[in-house]
């Protein structure tokens, strides 16, 4: 498990084997369905029926319960170390956040695919919902105020040699892009650009050229 110490910046690493067949309720948020919200669903079944899908439901929200408690320890327990090499430092600002959630190469892979060296996993278990467990447990340590000061996130899903979580947060300090402009198709391709600087000299030119300033 690496760290990397900067006082607005967070980096981190959990080297751990994730498993592909974790089973999909486990990393959602787990609701315990109410009593009259189950009758309105399976009200119409017969007695035994109704109490067999009753049972189903307490036995598979009952498991998928333990298994996000049981994940959500594991990365708590993690980050915990990690934000304590960073001096327990806490991000108040806007942050972004970016996430890689390697998993191991399978048997079946191609060797092409190995030697590359990692590739897109384009299956279960779904992106959004392993954000937000790993995010939960990243305000419950206290790297960040509240989960909610996540206003840039970008999360990746591979196979690749080395399998864990890969992560970094940093407070933002400029304004999004397009901020202040009204909504243009020049803007919005800038989304996908790199450079800062390259968004502010587009804006300056287009000022410019408004103005009738002619830069020959």
């Amino acid at each position: 498990m690496r760290t990397y110490l900067d006082c607005k910046n967070i980096v981190g690493n959990i080297p751990f084997t994730m498993t592909t067949k974790t089973h999909q309720s486990a990393l959602r948020i787990v609701q315990r369905t109410s009593f009259n919200k189950f009758l309105a669903q399976y009200g119409h079944l017969q007695q035994t029926a109704l109490l067999k899908m009753w049972m189903k439901h307490l036995f598979v929200t009952s498991s998928a319960s333990k298994e996000l408690t049981a994940l959500k320890e594991f990365f708590v327990e993690k980050l915990q170390i990690i934000h304590k090499n960073h001096n327990g430092v806490q991000l108040t600002g806007c942050c972004e956040l970016r996430v890689v959630f390697a998993f191991e190469f399978l048997k079946g892979h191609k060797k092409s695919d190995i030697i590359k060296g990692a590739i897109h996993k384009g299956t279960k278990p779904d992106l959004d919902n392993l954000a937000k467990v790993f995010m939960d447990c990243i305000e419950k340590v206290g790297m960040v105020e509240n989960d909610s000061r996540f206003s840039k996130i970008i999360l990746e899903k591979s196979y690749c040699h080395i399998p864990g979580i890969y992560f970094s947060i940093h407070e933002l300090t400029e304004e999004p892009i397009g901020y202040g402009q009204q909504y243009d198709p020049l803007y919005y391709d800038l989304f996908c650009m790199k450079e800062y600087n390259t968004w502010n000299k587009l804006m300056s030119e287009k000022a410019n050229k408004s103005k009738g300033v002619n830069h020959g």
